[in-house]
């Protein structure tokens, strides 16, 4: 395979797009549609270790019951972080985190902790209400031998045939202080062959965080489990398991946050969006939307979501970019955070447009013995299916092409049948300036017909809108 050197894989991630992610309140299942897709210029896929940023897992973070399977190619689009270009800026947190810590909110640690030939070094603690943010350093003479070369991070080029190419690396966290689970973990890339660094971040319910300090405990207690997957359909191997450690905690210096009621609301082509709240965290802040649309229809997304202030500034979604999503809410994270301001009155709640979708017409027939290309009919756009190939012995032996129209997203297909998701790449995103070619691989037995259908599609209705948001103390 051939390799990148850095200069370019700089280059491609420059090319990589800011987006938002979604996450319906479904089965996990869902996510992985979402976390296989990058929209870039070129067919390209990223290896298992594509340079220093890397997704690796995302762990009951959006009420899922289960882990997410380790999925070859994990792409940046994944939690719609921004890519950033060396991996000890990343590690120390998004621009909510960075803000909050220029303003003097204080962080813990580092706490290191040593067994049987293992080291994990937890740094950058940040706590508030909304969330719990630390970077993870496991090292070892194990994590070397097991990912050799990884650290170097060398990315491939892609094939039409997603593949499992390395062992790789994870550190699944527990919060036994905490009645829930929700994290993820980010992997930060390694500047030697001897370390890796992580970033995780504990999202909490409604009153989790006051239940805890009403304890008034001195300590935060985790447990962390550095393992390595071998192959996406086996369980990990643990490498070491660090039980109960302990992180010395002045509770009196972990701030709550601020809410504001809001109920304001605009309609947009038949479909009422209403801001039922805003949250302000010194490190975040939060917007819970409701949405009514008509009868056969369902919500996918914001078009490019944004909180302006009085001043004019803008906050974007950063890393975990929405949480309690179903098709008729969403609540939408934004950083950094006015928290330490008191200069505003009013802020806004804004977007380009929503992408909605329809239930009719989402559902159609994938026949082997077709020719191609052919057509189908979606919300009154056509989607050219470009071909339809089963090839035995792969691990995702049916692949099928098609070529979108600008106005319509989907986040992969489903095939009755199908053993776990579809795996996307994206080809000639919007080269003609109208359409996009995707490439779906699917781990399915052969038949000579398959009922196909597209998940989670968006028709995207562009309308720029401002909601106010009261804000005044």
């Amino acid at each position: 395979m051939d390799k990148f050197d850095e200069n370019v894989l700089d280059r491609y991630f420059g090319e990589l797009e800011k987006k938002d992610i979604e996450i319906p309140d479904v089965l996990e299942a869902r996510i992985l549609d979402r976390i296989e897709r990058v929209d870039i210029k070129k067919k390209l896929f990223l290896g298992t270790w594509a340079g220093k940023f890397l997704a690796v897992s995302c762990l009951f973070i959006f009420l899922f019951t289960a882990s997410v399977k380790w999925i070859p190619g994990f792409a940046a689009y994944a939690s719609g972080i921004p890519i950033v270009k060396y991996a000890v800026e990343w590690i120390k947190g998004d621009s909510g985190t960075e803000l909050a810590r220029r303003e003097g909110y204080p962080e813990f640690g580092p706490v290191t902790i040593e067994q049987n030939g293992y080291r994990l070094v937890i740094d950058h603690i940040m706590f508030d209400e909304d969330r719990l943010v630390m970077s993870l350093h496991a090292y070892g003479d194990k994590i070397e031998e097991v990912l050799p070369g990884k650290a170097a991070g060398e990315p491939v080029r892609a094939t039409e045939e997603p593949r499992y190419t390395q062992p790789q690396l994870n550190i699944r966290l527990k919060y036994p202080d905490f009645k829930d689970g929700s994290h993820f973990v980010q992997y930060g890339g390694s500047d030697d062959n001897s370390g890796n660094e992580f970033r995780a971040e504990k999202v909490f319910e409604e009153g989790e965080v006051r239940d805890f300090l009403a304890d008034k405990a001195e300590f935060l207690t985790i447990s962390a489990d550095i393992v390595v997957h071998r192959d996406p359909n086996e369980k990990p191997e643990v490498l070491q398991s660090f039980k109960n450690i302990k992180i010395p905690l002045d509770i009196n210096k972990v701030k709550m946050s601020r809410r504001y009621t809001i109920k304001n609301g605009v309609t947009v082509d038949k479909t009422r969006i209403v801001v039922d709240s805003l949250t302000v965290s010194p490190t975040r802040m939060r917007v819970d939307v409701s949405l009514d649309l008509p009868e056969g229809y369902f919500f996918t997304g914001f078009e490019n979501p944004y909180i302006k202030d009085s001043k004019g500034n803008i906050y974007k979604p950063e890393g975990l970019v929405s949480r309690h999503s179903s098709e008729t809410t969403r609540s939408l994270l934004f950083v950094p955070s006015i928290y330490f301001e008191d200069s505003h009155d009013k802020v806004y709640f804004g977007f380009d447009g929503i992408r909605i979708g329809a239930e009719m017409g989402k559902s159609f027939t994938i026949s082997m013995k077709d020719s191609y290309p052919r057509t189908i009919n979606y919300m009154d756009k056509e989607i050219v299916i470009e071909k339809a190939a089963y090839t035995p012995n792969r691990a995702y032996p049916l692949n099928v092409q098609m070529r979108l129209p600008k106005e319509i997203k989907v986040q992969g297909i489903k095939i009755e049948g199908a053993k776990g998701n579809s795996h996307a790449t994206v080809d000639d995103r919007y080269e003609d300036g109208n359409t996009s070619l995707d490439l779906y691989g699917v781990d399915v037995e052969y038949r000579d017909e398959y009922e196909a259908e597209l998940s989670f599609p968006g028709y995207l209705i562009g309308s720029r809108r401002e909601i106010s948001m009261g804000v005044s103390k």
